[in-house]
């Protein structure tokens, strides 16, 4: 084991570079697994998670169609969160918007989160304690690494103790409208409403610099027709001064302002989707929701017809 975590250890550094610029990554040679890889990170995640259903990769598709991501806000903003899923959520990226079909790519890396509830008590509002890991690499067999912890949570994102940087300022979290940060391949801005979410926060995680300046909120698409299936949104925050009391990342910081003062700038990245999967003898439709969310649209002036969505 002590071997297989020298190895994840050592795949770091390419493995972030890939996921936070977007880049199309495939398990070439950097990602070679060996059988005993392949077996040992099995017994680390083990099986039977939820699959890719096509709902999820109807919605990863999205950005392609006119207007589809100003379809994705509508669906997020009308996403509802009663309680805060655990076990394994299986993941498909949005990463892109003019050629959807590399999310396909980028999913073969990234497998999804799983969200563990770690104590036996709760927080306030009876939620439990979890925590996520990341289910990043995966290899030629199917298994996964898990990567990039988080504290997860429920409540309005503006409302979050995100944490304390070393000059002992509290870090703020996103509000109101978001731009795009320079590595997303999405084209439209995000608005941070005051609407509760599920907070995956990677203040504390210890991998990497850039890991703990992520912070994901997710949100049940149609918890009646749909129950399981969630949508994420990624968002990054940049160091845009010369010093921010935290290791500089390269991928993000940029010291747009030529002083010592803390300043940071929250940007959008992407969005994400998990299936923590659907109860038995239940089918995933999220048609009414696609359709109220092109009604929204068509309230808001914009002319807009898209797919229609199967049933699975």
């Amino acid at each position: 084991m002590q071997k297989i975590l020298t190895k994840k250890r050592s795949l770091f550094a390419g493995l972030v570079a890939c996921l936070m610029a977007n880049a199309a990554c495939t398990d070439g040679a950097s990602l070679e697994a060996s059988d005993e890889v392949s077996s040992e990170t099995q017994l680390l995640t083990g099986s039977g998670a939820p699959p890719v259903i096509p709902a999820m990769k109807y919605l990863a598709h999205l950005p392609a169609e006119p207007y589809g991501e100003q379809a994705l806000a509508k669906l997020f903003a009308r996403g509802t969160v009663d309680h805060v899923p655990t076990g394994d959520g299986t993941g498909y990226p949005v990463l892109f918007h003019s050629v959807p079909e590399l999310n396909w790519l980028a999913s073969q890396l990234w497998g999804g989160k799983t969200l563990k509830v770690v104590s036996p008590e709760t927080h306030p509002n009876g939620d439990p304690i979890v925590v996520l890991d990341n289910k990043i690499i995966k290899t030629p067999a199917g298994a996964v690494f898990n990567l990039f912890d988080a504290y997860v949570t429920r409540s309005v994102v503006g409302d979050l103790d995100i944490g304390t940087n070393d000059k002992g300022q509290k870090v703020l979290p996103p509000v109101g409208e978001l731009p795009l940060v320079p590595v997303s391949f999405l084209h439209e801005p995000i608005v941070v409403d005051g609407k509760p979410s599920v907070i995956l926060n990677y203040f504390d995680d210890s991998s990497l610099p850039v890991i703990r300046r992520i912070l994901d909120e997710i949100r049940e698409v149609d918890a009646v027709n749909c129950p399981g299936l969630y949508l994420g949104r990624a968002h990054a925050r940049r160091c845009v001064s010369l010093s921010c009391g935290e290791f500089p990342s390269a991928i993000l910081d940029f010291p747009e302002h030529p002083t010592f003062e803390t300043k940071y700038q929250w940007g959008f990245w992407t969005y994400f989707l998990l299936n923590f999967g659907q109860p038995a003898g239940t089918t995933c439709d999220i048609s009414k929701a696609v359709a109220t969310a092109e009604q929204d649209l068509r309230d808001g002036g914009v002319t807009v017809t898209l797919p229609v969505p199967g049933t699975n």
